[in-house]
């Protein structure tokens, strides 16, 4: 899907292009992240929450997605704070929610897990003992 997201993007660079083939560029890489279930699956994005800004920019977000970024933001939220690791912020936690409230999907347990583990440990900076 990451591949498939990077050629989506070059299109609008490139001299010469068929927008039929654009267009159906486009469908394979919705109907794949559609398909996503699990934090596996959006681990295969470089950056989730770009891609969600990305559907959201031409109105492709689905719930499946949604929900299955929960995921990957509850296993984000359980990780290290620190550079090498990839974890959501606590904007792109909100931002979640509302697309979540949007979907009526707000009540799943992987985003109320990942945004009350997300308060408790104060955005992953446990205080030192």
């Amino acid at each position: 899907p990451q591949e498939m997201l990077d050629n989506i993007l070059a299109f609008p660079g490139l001299e010469f292009s068929w927008q039929p083939y654009e267009d159906l560029c486009l469908q394979q890489f919705v109907d794949s992240i559609n398909r996503f279930r699990s934090a596996e699956d959006v681990d295969q994005l470089a950056q989730p929450f770009d891609v969600l800004a990305f559907l959201q920019s031409r109105g492709l977000v689905h719930a499946d997605f949604l929900l299955a970024l929960c995921q990957w933001s509850l296993r984000g939220v359980h990780r290290p704070n620190v550079l090498s690791e990839r974890r959501p912020t606590a904007k792109q936690l909100v931002l979640l929610y509302d697309h979540c409230c949007e979907w009526n999907v707000e009540s799943t347990p992987a985003l109320q897990d990942a945004l009350q583990y997300y308060v408790e440990s104060a955005g992953g900076q446990w205080p030192v003992k």
